[in-house]
């Protein structure tokens, strides 16, 4: 009996690793189509800046909403978690940027 519940909380940590590494890479895939898009809205001269500073920050957005969910699932891996607080920190500054 105790074998199988430390095989099931092995398999739940690898769960919830593999959780974490598929939040941050879409995040990180999100981060930088905004991090373009925000480059072309500042460029002086662009009629489409507004555009493409919206859209920026609907893609920043995204992502911080990726990590939440992902952070509602890692109770068993605190390590991970504050790796997702600090990029979902990151991107939040990112979307205030993108909007002063």
């Amino acid at each position: 009996r105790e074998q199988a519940r430390l095989a099931a909380h092995e398999k739940e940590l690898e769960r919830q690793r593999t959780l974490a590494r598929e939040g941050l890479a879409q995040a990180e895939a999100l981060r930088m189509e905004g991090n373009d898009l925000c480059r072309r809205g500042q460029l002086p001269g662009n009629a489409a800046s507004q555009q493409h500073l919206s859209r920026a920050a609907d893609l920043y957005s995204s992502a911080i909403d990726a990590l939440s969910s992902c952070l509602e699932q890692l109770q068993l891996l605190p390590t991970e978690a504050e790796e997702l607080r600090r990029q979902r920190a990151l991107l939040r500054a990112n979307a205030a940027q993108v909007l002063l």
